[in-house]
């Protein structure tokens, strides 16, 4: 690029640029695209199958070991292949399982693989909570549990680790500053749409199909972009040239140790608090959201309850990504990693204290809301669980496109300066396989916790606040 030419006043100084941006946010979009529709059918397949109890269990005991064995396959996938190969190879994996889940739900011989006989009394009700109950409704339901996985698997490896490390590559530092916050454009608009496909009357096998063809898009995608960079090879040199190094055997333990042991150790494991403090707050603040949304259902009589109010819920979300990338896009360009990485735990924190109030005086926070118009205009008036679940809706919105906007961009730049061996292992090992683990540490404990004391989810209260502190003291 021609130096004279660059303005720093304009956001765009090369035509290239252009295409790189729009190309980056069609791969990442289309990733979550998928993303979004699986991960409101495998609330709806777990919580309608068994409970709210349940997620947390798959969250342990099923998320967890399939993680680790994904990270395992990435790792020897990476040493034997180039970039784009393992692109096109994560990619046609999860497009495969789906397309097979695919044809065994529509010829509906997934309900033939349910385990019967001795899971029995762990779904008529003889076996009223607990972790043995929770254990037999896995095996029962073991096909829905393999497709939660997989739903998982799309946002931990191909969102967080496949898609992210890519655009790591593709940029330098001074790129990553100032287009990252507009990287998730496309996906607020995938989200929002996501939500749309979500709350519409479209069977089970089309949200199904729809998760295929947004996997089949991104490698058509894919190639075109691919193509444009061998097509301009200077533009999209990210980094200088390094001397090369012997390869290291990245297995899981040896991620581990080349974790503990690099040059910017300190750098990475900060990087790995900030995902692990996110990743537990999650399970424990969406435990209570998800049984309230199935017992609102109940109430009000909606089918699949789980899926439609989580379908609104992405449009919520992404409509103010959309929103916060348009508004806070020139004001995240200007300031530093530190502040903006503070920005998401901040409106946690306050959003979680704002839910608890509603949750202790529900008749209080009913008659507050009575009173605001917005309440009216989207008819969150209501009983205190409707209350509720909108309150949540509301906190996710905030937070998780905060999260997607800031949290994530400032995150993946901190990446960008690693070597390409660095990127690649620490990559999968914090995001797709620690930040699983928090998860599971959080759900874990929401399993001990009901398989001890009650079958109620809503008694779990304190950690919550735990995790938050955690996060604030970053």
């Amino acid at each position: 690029m021609n130096k004279k030419s660059v303005n720093p006043s304009k956001l765009f100084n090369d035509p290239r640029e252009i295409k790189m941006v729009g190309g980056l946010n069609l791969i990442l979009g289309l990733i979550s695209l998928g993303y979004g529709m699986a991960r409101a059918m495998k609330d709806q397949f777990v919580v309608s199958a068994g409970d709210a109890a349940l997620v947390s269990f798959a969250k342990v005991f099923a998320v967890i070991p399939f993680m680790m064995f994904l990270k395992i396959l990435y790792d020897g996938v990476n040493k034997r292949v180039n970039p784009t190969q393992r692109f096109y190879i994560v990619t046609g994996y999860f497009a495969s399982f789906f397309a097979i889940f695919f044809l065994l739900y529509m010829m509906g011989w997934i309900d033939r693989l349910f385990i019967t006989g001795f899971t029995d009394k762990a779904v008529d009700g003889r076996m009223k909570s607990g972790f043995f109950r929770q254990c037999l409704l896995a095996l029962r339901f073991w096909p829905l549990l393999l497709f939660y996985v997989h739903a998982e698997g799309i946002g931990s490896f191909m969102l967080s680790v496949l898609g992210w490390t890519y655009i790591n590559a593709t940029m330098n530092v001074k790129q990553s500053k100032k287009f990252y916050p507009l990287i998730s454009f496309a996906a607020g608009v995938s989200t929002f749409l996501a939500g749309l496909i979500t709350c519409s009357s479209l069977s089970n096998e089309s949200m199904i199909l729809g998760i295929i063809v947004s996997m089949l898009l991104l490698m058509v995608v894919f190639y075109f972009f691919e193509e444009h960079k061998k097509a301009h090879p200077d533009f999209y040199l990210a980094l200088p040239p390094k001397p090369k190094k012997k390869k290291i055997k990245a297995g899981f333990v040896e991620s581990l140790r080349m974790l503990a042991g690099m040059k910017d150790a300190f750098y990475l494991m900060l990087i790995a608090f900030l995902v692990i403090a996110y990743a537990s707050y999650m399970p424990l603040f969406e435990s209570f959201h998800k049984a309230n949304m199935k017992l609102l259902g109940q109430q009000e009589g909606i089918r699949n309850a789980v899926r439609y109010y989580t379908g609104v819920q992405l449009q919520c979300i992404g409509i103010f990504s959309v929103f916060t990338v348009i508004v806070l896009g020139p004001f995240l360009r200007r300031v530093s990693w530190l502040y903006q990485a503070f920005i998401t735990p901040a409106v946690l924190f306050i959003g979680t204290l704002l839910f608890f109030l509603c949750m202790y005086f529900p008749e209080g926070a009913q008659s507050i809301f009575s009173y605001l118009p917005f309440v009216r205009w989207f008819g969150i008036n209501g009983t205190a669980t409707r209350v509720q679940v909108f309150i949540a809706i509301f906190i996710l919105m905030v937070a998780k496109s905060f999260k997607y906007v800031v949290f994530d961009s400032s995150k993946e730049r901190a990446y960008v300066p690693l070597d390409d061996e660095q990127k690649t292992s620490a990559k999968s090992l914090i995001d797709g396989v620690l930040a699983r683990v928090a998860k599971g540490g959080a759900s874990l404990y929401i399993v001990v916790f009901t398989s001890l004391f009650s079958s109620n989810i809503f008694g779990i209260r304190v950690p919550i606040f735990i995790a938050l502190l955690l996060i604030l003291r970053r």
